[in-house]
């Protein structure tokens, strides 16, 4: 791939890992709470889980398509490397809370 296209791929994917990821905080938002009780609006956390995970396969592969070629800039290389470490933060929030409930049914 040329120096060009390979940044604009690498631009497009942060692009869309940008509006995916805040998309899990707003769509969520705007979905009616189902269930009774206790599990009253949990298909609400399903939401965002569901919309970070497609957020996060985005920045693993913004990440790796721009680590794959040195002539990407250093700015796009680092903006893909901060947009993969917040991937790997959400994904242990995610593992910590899978955790706990799993260690609060003992």
């Amino acid at each position: 791939m040329s120096d060009e296209r390979e940044r604009s791929v690498v631009g497009t994917l942060l692009v869309v890992w940008a509006v995916t990821f805040a998309a899990s905080f707003l769509i969520p938002f705007f979905i009616p709470p189902t269930g009774e009780g206790f599990t009253r609006g949990w298909n609400r956390v399903a939401w965002w889980f569901w919309i970070q995970a497609g957020a996060g396969a985005v920045g693993v592969a913004a990440a790796v398509v721009a680590g794959r070629d040195r002539r990407v800039s250093a700015r796009v290389r680092l903006a893909s490397q901060l947009v993969l470490a917040v991937t790997l933060v959400v994904a242990m929030f995610i593992a910590f809370l899978v955790i706990g409930a799993a260690d609060s049914n003992r």
